[in-house]
């Protein structure tokens, strides 16, 4: 997300305030059988669970291919020892120092932040009928710990959402990340950011 050079990172008690992009996903509360929403990374899908602060882990993909006769690729999950976020690897929660970096960022990548998706054939299936399954959010994030200061934003050891911003016209989906997150949370519909 940010270019990384080799600046001097910080230690931060105190939080920075940066922004990023999530989506909104509609999970089944087993305890009432409702529908929540919560967020999850755009990128590496990482949930981030509601209440509990993200911590940054590093993780590589490593390839090697199979032994067998159809010779497939197999991947692996390999976890390394060091400092997270770290100057000479990629590792660390991302986010950029302001709203307009994020969305030429996602605009870049050919990303329509704006589109919730919804279930196909819902009525038939009799699954939640008429209920966005989920949509863009976009919000500040407070930053803490190790942090690694980019040209365009950060990397940090700690994270968690500071406000969100829905990309729906969906009061629920706001209200159930309020609920969930104890942040304040708005809708806005897209034509704002363009």
């Amino acid at each position: 997300m940010s270019k990384s050079k080799v600046l001097p990172h910080v230690v931060s008690e105190e939080p920075i305030i940066a922004w990023r992009m999530w989506q909104a996903v509609a999970v089944l509360n087993l305890f009432s059988d409702d529908i929540v929403y919560r967020l999850r990374a755009v990128s590496k899908h990482t949930e981030w669970k509601p209440r509990i602060t993200l911590k940054a882990d590093c993780f590589a993909l490593v390839s090697s291919l199979a032994k067998s006769s159809n010779r497939q690729v197999s991947v692996h999950l390999i976890g390394f020892k060091h400092q997270v976020p770290d100057i000479y690897c990629r590792c660390g929660i991302y986010a950029l120092r302001t709203k307009e970096k994020l969305f030429n960022y996602f605009t870049g990548m050919k990303m329509d932040p704006a589109k919730p998706w919804t279930v196909v054939s819902a009525n038939e299936r009799g699954i939640l009928p008429d209920r966005i399954m989920g949509c863009t959010v976009f919000g500040q994030v407070s930053l803490w710990g190790e942090i690694i200061e980019g040209e365009d934003g950060y990397r940090a050891e700690y994270a968690y959402p500071y406000d969100l911003t829905v990309l729906a016209d969906d009061r629920r989906i706001a209200d159930s990340l309020r609920e969930q997150y104890q942040v304040d949370t708005r809708i806005e519909l897209s034509q704002a950011h363009h």
